[in-house]
């Protein structure tokens, strides 16, 4: 938002005259953000305590910025870029380095 719109953009969110005008889209995002992080964390802890690697289970819950990618294409909000692929490739793969099994 700093980078797009400047300085203003960012004083004018903080500005207490627009305190309360929360729209529900952006509270319904971070909720559902809260509930997907709690999630992916209690999963994460029952892999860790049903004997499955720490590496393991870490590297595959860290690709999560992939999968927002990859949802965000299929709800409209992004286009894939040829960086953006490449990117999602070399997400993959580290996720699959660092939880492969000796």
């Amino acid at each position: 938002m700093l980078a797009a719109n400047g300085p203003g953009a960012l004083r004018s969110v903080v500005s207490p005259l627009n305190w309360g005008r929360v729209p529900s889209f952006a509270v319904f995002c971070a909720l559902m953000s809260g509930f997907c992080n709690t999630a992916a964390s209690v999963c994460t802890q029952r892999a860790q305590i049903r004997g499955v690697d720490p590496g393991t289970a870490t590297s595959i819950s860290a690709l999560y910025p992939a999968l927002v990618m990859c949802l965000s294409v299929l709800v409209g909000f992004e286009r894939f870029s040829p960086m953006k692929i490449c990117g999602l490739v070399l997400a993959a793969g580290s996720g699959v380095c660092f939880a492969w099994s000796k």
